[in-house]
């Protein structure tokens, strides 16, 4: 089958059921007909039709594309259909692997996954996030949309001249530097080379020592922190500027994997945010 018609959506033709709600495929919240499907390859899965389509209006980034009218909130599942309406394979957002931490190490990965797993989506945990694009201060914020899963496809390891690393899957929202240690573009994690910078949560730019791509048998996982602000959705992830779910969404709207600092000032700006 033609993997251009499979990430092409088709308006209008996703099964009713495989629609009805948001899937994490964790637990109880599991629904065969969409979780069984094999996972769409690689990690480009998204369009701004089907971000149009599937996302709920609360997620970062429908703004600009002119507003969402889906059901589905990030940190959920869905369908890619064939040219007939039928469901084929299903997609997914990137992810952090299961050993790293947020809030300056004091919230792990492995702590929202264990929530996960007991019904609970993150409740009773904050996430340090972001309140200033090119500083290092963040405020709490509630999360939710909780996902985690194997990964089959390989994870990305970034490793820092400062000595941070980070594992996270190969479509995962990357901040990356520009000269003064400000936010210049977000990228996918495949495309990002040692050629980049990173931000650390001193706020400065950090030269990125050694990437390595590999497969992994940590779960991987991600959340969306729940804030209209495009800036909350910027968080520290091992002491480096990563994205969430919401983020990853966004940046699967871009056809070139990669967010310039234009574009993420002017969802600021729609967002009526600072």
């Amino acid at each position: 089958m033609n993997t251009k018609i499979l990430i092409t959506l088709i308006a209008g033709t996703m099964l009713g059921s495989l629609n009805a709600h948001a899937i994490t495929c964790t637990g109880t919240d599991f629904q065969a007909d969409l979780c069984n499907l094999p996972d769409a390859p690689g990690v480009r899965c998204s369009n701004p039709q089907n971000f149009k389509m599937y996302c709920n209006n609360t997620t970062t980034g429908c703004t600009d594309v002119g507003g969402c009218y889906g059901t589905i909130a990030p940190g959920n599942w869905y369908p890619m259909v064939d040219t007939n309406g039928l469901p084929v394979m299903k997609c997914r957002c990137g992810c952090f692997a299961e050993d790293t931490t947020f809030n300056r190490g004091g919230l792990s990965a492995a702590d929202l996954i264990k929530s996960q797993v007991e019904g609970a989506d993150g409740a009773g945990f904050s996430i340090d996030a972001l309140t200033d694009l090119d500083q290092a201060k963040t405020m709490p914020q509630d999360l939710n949309g909780v996902m985690f899963s194997t990964e089959s496809e390989p994870v990305y390891t970034f490793t820092t001249l400062d000595g941070k690393s980070i594992t996270v899957s190969g479509g995962h929202p990357v901040v990356v530097s520009g000269p003064e240690g400000e936010i210049s573009a977000i990228k996918k994690a495949e495309v990002v080379t040692t050629e980049d910078f990173l931000i650390n949560d001193q706020n400065e730019r950090v030269a990125i020592s050694k990437i390595e791509v590999h497969k992994t048998d940590l779960r991987v996982m991600n959340f969306n922190v729940m804030s209209t602000n495009p800036v909350n959705h910027i968080i520290f992830a091992n002491g480096l500027k990563m994205g969430d779910l919401a983020l990853q969404t966004r940046l699967n709207s871009f056809e070139s994997r990669l967010m310039l600092r234009a574009d993420i000032m002017n969802d600021i700006e729609k967002a009526g945010a600072k």
